[in-house]
This record gives structure tokens, C-alpha cells and sequence, in this order.
């Protein structure tokens, strides 16, 4: 069995790290998706009869606002995960 080659506890710390950092921001990023969702319902009341949800329109200003944030983070932690997967391959190939 051939030694381990020197840094190698550091790539498996670094990878770790970034599986940590990819589950917390994908769960960030649907939490703001979410939040943006509900931004758009409003609960309309009627006289006598109680009410109900409904959802408003959504317009540029709420998805510039509210729902690009969430998507951007979605993309930056695609990013993210492809690289530290490539990476590893790397590393585990030699």
C-alpha cells in the first residue's frame, strides 16, 4: 500500500467543508425562495364570510427583489459543488 501523499488530510478537511457549505446555502437558498413566494399572498377578507389566500401577480420589481437572490444562490452553489467534485476527482486520480 503506497503512502498518503502529504496535504492530503487538508483536501479531505477542505472537501468536507465545502459539502457543509453547499447543504447549509442550498437550504438558505430555498428558504429564501420560499419567503419570496409568500411575499405575493395576501389573505383577503370578506364581510361576514370569513376570507381566503390568494396569491398577487408577480411583477420585475418582486422578482428583482425577491426571487433573483434565491436563484443566484442557487447557481453559486452549483458552482461550487461541480468544482470541489472536479477537484476531488483530481486529487483521487493521482
Amino acid at each position: 500500500m503506497a503512502p498518503k501523499k502529504t496535504g492530503s488530510a487538508a483536501l479531505s478537511l477542505n472537501f468536507v467543508l465545502v459539502v457543509i457549505f453547499v447543504v447549509v446555502v442550498t437550504l438558505m437558498s430555498f428558504t429564501f425562495g420560499i419567503a419570496a413566494i409568500q411575499e405575493l399572498g395576501i389573505y383577503q377578507i370578506y364581510s361576514g364570510n370569513g376570507g381566503e389566500y390568494v396569491l398577487q401577480d408577480p411583477d420585475l420589481k418582486w422578482f428583482l427583489k425577491s426571487m433573483l437572490p434565491a436563484i443566484v444562490i442557487l447557481a453559486i452553489t452549483n458552482v461550487t459543488t461541480s468544482i470541489a467534485v472536479r477537484i476531488r476527482s483530481i486529487v483521487a486520480s493521482n
